[in-house]
């Protein structure tokens, strides 16, 4: 059953899981992923590579601090301390606020949406 449901599970599903996790726990600061010790498991559905590309996919949206962990184990592992920061903070207030208007998510899978929903979401970042 879990093989089913993630292969079903589109990335902006898992992006926007990520996220909110990430927003409900922003005061708590960093926050370990991957193989860190204590780090946030995926939820049930969710594979651990897809949890982690969408970590991976975040940062370089730069809605999110990563600081990855040298791994010490030689097998390649990756770990590290993922944090909300104000942009990813403002652009996910935006994007519930666009979608209470009917309007498409920011995360959303549609590259052109998710594009012009960038560029206006930068507007946001220099306000």
């Amino acid at each position: 059953m879990r093989s089913i449901l993630t292969k079903s599970m589109k990335d902006s599903v898992v992006r926007g899981c990520l996220l909110q996790l990430l927003y409900e726990r922003r005061r708590e600061g960093s926050i370990p992923f991957g193989h860190a010790e204590q780090a946030v498991p995926p939820p049930a559905g969710i594979s651990g590579r897809d949890w982690l590309r969408a970590v991976a996919q975040l940062s370089e949206y730069r809605l999110i601090d990563w600081t990855p962990v040298e791994d010490q184990s030689g097998m390649g592992l990756l770990s590290g301390f993922a944090k909300i920061n104000d942009f990813g903070v403002k652009v996910l207030e935006a994007g519930v606020a666009s979608m209470r208007a009917g309007e498409p998510p920011f995360l959303g899978s549609n590259k052109r949406q998710s594009y012009r929903a960038l560029r206006s979401s930068r507007r946001l970042r220099r306000h």
